[in-house]
């Protein structure tokens, strides 16, 4: 159940490499406020995206997004993690290989986060699928639906 300490937050922290499937997660989270059903919602998530640097290309792509009507992408530094993963909801860790063992995940969970992981290798030693965790295939689809799945439990306390 939703710890009323967090905020609706999705969490992704990685460098911005291909293999980490940041585009997966913009793309994802874009998808998912362009819902009318969650667009209409009183609190609609923020995709809050931890990277040691963002491309410029990347940088511009986001300030212009947050200009819409809907959502918001917001760019943190490392040293906030700590506060971050207390403050989220949901963690996503895409990566295109193996994510056993991850430190991140371990520290996500730790922290109450519900986690969205690719199905990778070992990832379902530490990623158990449940009521709040979702192992998926590399699918901006699969994506946002787990993403709902989880949003809906949270707001409407299920």
């Amino acid at each position: 159940m939703f710890n009323k300490n967090k905020n609706y937050n999705i969490l992704f922290c990685s460098t911005l490499i291909p293999q980490k499937n940041y585009r997966l997660a913009i793309d994802g989270y874009k998808k998912l406020v362009s819902i009318p059903d969650i667009k209409e919602l009183d609190e609609i998530p923020k995709l809050v995206i931890v990277a040691p640097s963002i491309p410029d290309k990347l940088m511009t792509e986001i300030q212009l997004f947050n200009k819409g009507e809907v959502g918001h992408i917001l760019l943190e530094k490392y040293e906030n993690i700590d506060k971050l993963l207390k403050d989220s909801y949901i963690f996503l860790s895409l990566q295109d290989y193996d994510n056993y063992p991850s430190q991140s995940l371990i520290e996500a969970m730790a922290h109450g986060c519900s986690v969205i992981a690719t199905n990778f290798g070992d990832t379902s030693k530490i990623v158990k699928v449940n009521y709040n965790n979702y192992l998926i295939e590399k699918d901006v689809s699969e994506l946002v639906d787990a993403m709902i799945k989880l949003y809906l439990k949270t707001i409407y306390q299920l």
